[in-house]
C-alpha cells in the first residue's frame, strides 16, 4: 500500500486499509445495524443540517441516554450544548433533555421577533380593512410609515 523507505518511520506507521463511513449517505435502515452509541452519533451527524429531522431522530430514539463521550461528539457536531446537570452519576447524558433545552433557547431568542412579526401582520390587516391609518400603525410599531410599509412587505 504505502512505500516507506525510512525504516524508523516504517516501524511507527501502520500500513493497513482504512474504511470510512459517510454519515450523510447512510440509509435509515442501515443506521439500525449499529449496536453501540455509534448509531446515535451517526444519526445526529446525518441529520445535523436539518433541525426538524434531527429533533425527530432524537425524540423517536429510545437510546438517547448515552455515555458522555458519545454525547460530547454529538455536542461538537450539532452545536447542542450539554449542561453538566444533564450528566448522571453513571456518566450518561440524556440527549433528549439537551435537545429540549436547545429548542427552548431558540424559542426564547426568537419570541420577541415572532411577537413583533405578529403585531406587524395584525396592523397590516387593520390598515387594509380601514380600521387604522398607516401613520397610527407605524407609530405603534415605533417606525416611520415608509419603514412600516417596507417591513410589512417582508412579513407573509
Amino acid at each position: 500500500m504505502m512505500n516507506i523507505s525510512n525504516p524508523v518511520v516504517k516501524e511507527m506507521v501502520a500500513d493497513y486499509p482504512l474504511h470510512l463511513i459517510d454519515p450523510m449517505g447512510i440509509q435509515d435502515k442501515d443506521l439500525e445495524k449499529f449496536s453501540s452509541s455509534l448509531r446515535e452519533v451517526m444519526g445526529c451527524i446525518k441529520y445535523s443540517n436539518d433541525k426538524t429531522k434531527l429533533a425527530a431522530f432524537i425524540h423517536d430514539n429510545p437510546r438517547m441516554n448515552m455515555e458522555i463521550e458519545a454525547a460530547r461528539v454529538i455536542e461538537t457536531i450539532t452545536s447542542v450544548s450539554i449542561d453538566n446537570k444533564e450528566v448522571d452519576s453513571m456518566e450518561n447524558v440524556n440527549m433528549c433533555k439537551a435537545i429540549e433545552d436547545m429548542i427552548q433557547d431558540v424559542v426564547d431568542e426568537k419570541k420577541d421577533d415572532w411577537l413583533a412579526e405578529g403585531r406587524l401582520q395584525l396592523l397590516s390587516t387593520l390598515i387594509q380593512s380601514g380600521d387604522i391609518s398607516l401613520q397610527k400603525a407605524a407609530a405603534i410599531m415605533n417606525m416611520t410609515p415608509d419603514e412600516f410599509l417596507e417591513k410589512s412587505k417582508t412579513v407573509s
